[in-house]
């Protein structure tokens, strides 16, 4: 058969089989007297399996390298992580449809019970709504933050970050008390319950005074 045949059977391009012949994956096949190739039914499913191990994510030149048993089991890998990344966007669109997307209400109101509905609190529901459209929340977190709001250490420590908040020059002193109420507040472990993944943003990129910007400078590691 003609490299076109190959190539329509793999449902790719002739470039891309002339491609796998370049990078070494895929040997030449025999060639006729007129000096075309011609490739045999064991070429055709050599370049099916390079396809497929390629359209899971497999590098072509570690198709070439690699045991074809660490290929599977790495493309099977990459499939799971594709299924797992589309269900995630799944249920996003489903929260889109229905007009949630955002942090629970049910803790977004816990937290305005805990400190009004100051800027403080706009400020962490923004975060907590970033951090669902981050995807990098999980039901674990809601539940320890609904927790955490109903503890009165917690409520005490998360009201004195709220007051502290307001400050329009932050003192020394004032930094300080900030940074040592923050690992003691509302949110309180939730790196644990957090997926792996991050934030798209920098201090820069928040709508914050001179004042609340330093005290966040204060509270980081």
């Amino acid at each position: 058969m003609k490299i076109s045949d190959v190539a329509k059977a793999c449902g790719c391009s002739v470039r891309t089989i002339h491609n796998y012949h370049a990078l070494g994956v895929l040997p030449e096949p025999r060639r006729t007297s007129a000096n075309y190739r011609e490739y045999s039914v064991n070429d055709l499913a050599h370049a099916f399996q390079i396809r497929t191990l390629s359209q899971a994510g497999i590098p072509l030149k570690k198709i070439g390298t690699a045991p074809l048993s660490e290929l599977v089991t790495e493309a099977q890998a990459n499939l799971d992580a594709q299924e797992q990344a589309i269900a995630e966007q799944r249920r996003r669109l489903e929260l889109l449809a229905l007009g949630e997307v955002g942090a629970p209400r049910a803790v977004t109101q816990l937290l305005v019970d805990v400190i009004g509905n100051s800027d403080f609190a706009k400020h962490e529901i923004a975060m907590l709504d970033l951090m669902v459209i981050a995807g990098v929340t999980t039901p674990r977190t809601w539940e320890l933050l609904s927790r955490n709001l109903k503890s009165a250490s917690h409520i005490a420590a998360t009201r004195k970050l709220a007051a502290l908040w307001s400050c329009s020059e932050p003192t020394t002193e004032v930094l300080q008390e900030f940074r040592e109420a923050v690992p003691q507040a509302y949110t309180q472990g939730i790196e644990e319950t957090l997926r792996p993944g991050s934030l798209p943003f920098q201090l820069s990129d928040l709508d914050l005074s001179p004042a609340q910007r330093k005290l966040l400078e204060a509270a980081l590691p």
